[in-house]
């Protein structure tokens, strides 16, 4: 049950971040992606959530596939932001790449909701080592899924880490390390 409440609770709290930054300046396109960003994981969080307290394991399906969406969303949008964000330049940033991008994702999204290449079902997880006497549902995840997560996941998340600690370490700027 815990799980389950710090699940909506982290999902307000993104929610609330991403409204924050988005409002300190709504034409900045930085501030945008990156509420962009907290949306997803929000939707995330809160499709979770949702989905562990049904019992009804369609409707739970449907939350999961939400839950995803918004999970994938954010993988594709992270190395967007961090572009952005650091002003790089390259083939993605221009209107033909991020439209190529942003294809994959929705390529993603489309196996999600109409296949079971992405999450074929659920398994049903004990929680009883944690001190819980619940079952929560996790997914079971479909062949795509593996082919996503090692290169649409793991990888832009690895790129977006590297490139920002990167940048910390080769700025003289203070004003930028404090970002």
């Amino acid at each position: 049950q815990t799980l389950i409440i710090a699940s909506f609770i982290v999902a307000f709290l993104k929610l609330t971040i991403a409204y924050y930054v988005y409002s300190k300046n709504k034409s900045s396109k930085v501030n945008f992606i990156f509420a962009q960003l907290f949306i997803a994981q929000a939707v995330w969080d809160l499709g979770k959530g949702i989905m562990w307290i049904l019992n009804d394991p369609q409707v739970a399906m449907y939350f999961a596939k939400i839950s995803y969406t918004g999970y994938i969303f954010f993988v594709f949008v992270l190395p967007h932001f961090c572009w952005v964000y650091l002003k790089r330049q390259n083939f993605i940033r221009t209107k033909i790449g991020l439209a190529v991008w942003y294809s994959f994702m929705l390529a993603f999204i489309a196996l999600l909701w109409f296949t079971p290449f992405v999450i074929s079902g659920f398994i049903q997880v004990e929680e009883a080592n944690l001190g819980y006497d619940i079952t929560l549902l996790t997914y079971d995840f479909g062949p795509a899924y593996t082919y996503f997560f090692l290169w649409f996941q793991i990888v832009p998340i690895i790129y977006g880490f590297a490139i920002f600690t990167r940048k910390y370490f080769k700025t003289n700027y203070p004003d930028v390390k404090e970002r």
